[in-house]
């Protein structure tokens, strides 16, 4: 006897297996292209091949969240850009909450490796992420003591 309810209804146990099915397809697609970004990312580290496409400084306003922390200070260029992902070490969600303070002030833009284009987005709270637009997979890095010189706020605050 199949798990679906009886009278009429095998369809839509058919339909509800296949989208389940479909997501966690879904999910192994995004870890595989997550584990690719960060192989790419490996790869252009030996070679020294990574380069700022571009940049772009975003601050939350108060009315998204901004308050109480002035970014204006906080400048990155396209050296603090490639230091950083040079630098960086993979971090997971817990990680990021428990150890990472997230501010108003972010760093978006683009970088080549290897001849492709990712996105990727860097926080005033020394983290960022790496990520293809195409696919919408991305990594997540962090980066404190060894990229201390770029995020100057927060370790004048912890010393």
């Amino acid at each position: 006897m199949s798990g679906c309810p009886r009278v009429g209804l095998s369809g839509v146990c058919l339909v509800i297996t296949a989208l389940t099915l479909s997501v966690f397809a879904t999910a192994g697609t995004a870890a595989e292209d997550a584990s690719k970004i960060g192989e790419a990312l490996e790869a252009a580290r030996k070679k020294g091949e990574i380069a700022v496409v571009s940049l772009s400084k975003q601050m939350l306003t108060d009315e998204e969240g901004g308050a109480g922390y002035d970014c204006s200070q906080w400048q990155l260029t396209a050296a603090d850009v490639k230091s950083f992902f040079r630098r960086a070490t993979v971090i997971d969600e817990e990680l990021l909450h428990l150890s990472y303070y997230t501010l108003p002030c972010n760093y978006l833009g683009s970088i080549r490796m290897a001849g492709k284009v990712y996105t990727f987005e860097i926080n005033g709270g020394a983290y960022g992420t790496l990520g293809t637009a195409a696919q919408g997979a991305s990594m997540l890095y962090g980066c404190k003591q060894a990229c201390a010189r770029v995020f100057p706020a927060i370790y004048d605050d912890e010393k």
